[in-house]
């Protein structure tokens, strides 16, 4: 996987955020970042540490 950036990183979570939302509309809560985070973390297990690494 390429270097993730900033935008890289946004774009990837405002994307999985929508993923998300299209499979259970008016489901989002204050635990959807975690839930997101947690998915990607399974698919992508390096993911979390470079999406915060570029967050920063």
């Amino acid at each position: 996987m390429p270097e993730l950036t900033k935008v890289l990183a946004e774009r990837l979570f405002n994307y999985a955020m929508k993923k998300l939302m299209s499979y259970a509309p008016g489901t989002v809560g204050s635990s959807t970042h975690a839930e997101v985070l947690g998915r990607l973390e399974e698919l992508y297990p390096d993911w979390v540490e470079e999406f915060e690494a570029a967050s920063e």
